[in-house]
């Protein structure tokens, strides 16, 4: 039976053993350069009542952490009044959508209110960011000497599309909600 003898390598063969790992870890990613970026507008409420109020959010999506550089002044809505909220800069929260990671930020919020029934319309809106995308991923080199990769900054538009709230009348109340509430029927 024959022992095997440990071997010796140098620096200079585990650099030439490794240089092929290292070739693929500096390869750009096979990815769109210029990410994904969209605006989605969503409300807290499927249905308002009419006179009643909703919040209106533009949720900005990207594939990548982004910084926002550009919303819209103000928001009209016909037959409506809306009101900015003042949310200040919020953080960006990683989420899952279409199975599919995100970098998500709320944009605005405002309270729209309307006392027509029907349809409340939400025009497009208009976002601008500014993309933070690595050049090239992590070396395991690189990052043991604590360098970090290149970040190159891709400024990207993305407009909302037209969202919809339906609006209905307060519902009627019947005979025995208005006993209830302490009205007299005659």
């Amino acid at each position: 039976m024959t022992c095997m003898k440990p071997v010796k390598i140098g620096f200079l063969s585990l650099f030439l053993l490794l240089l092929p790992f290292r070739l693929l870890a500096e390869r750009p990613a096979a990815r769109d350069e210029q990410g994904l970026f969209f605006v989605e507008v969503m409300s807290d409420k499927e249905k308002v009542v009419k006179g009643d109020s909703c919040l209106i959010s533009f949720v900005l999506y990207a594939s990548h952490p982004f910084e926002v550089t550009g919303v819209p002044a103000k928001m009209k809505v016909r037959n409506a009044s809306a009101r900015l909220l003042r949310i200040g800069r919020q953080p960006l929260q990683r989420v899952v959508k279409n199975d599919q990671v995100y970098f998500a930020s709320v944009g605005q919020q405002y309270v729209v209110r309307t006392d027509d029934t029907g349809k409340l319309t939400v025009p497009e809106s208009a976002f601008a960011v500014e993309l933070s995308i690595q050049e090239h991923p992590v070396d395991p080199f690189d990052a043991f000497f604590g360098q970090m990769p290149p970040v190159k900054k891709v400024k990207l538009k993305a407009k909302s599309k037209k969202f919809e709230v339906e609006v209905v009348d307060k519902p009627k109340r019947t005979m025995i909600q208005m006993k209830q509430g302490g009205l007299e029927v005659i």
